[in-house]
């Protein structure tokens, strides 16, 4: 899902 994948990427940013 296109979704998913931009929670992931939220995730991401948090992390860098």
């Amino acid at each position: 899902d296109l979704e998913g994948k931009i929670i992931v990427d939220e995730l991401k940013q948090e992390v860098i």
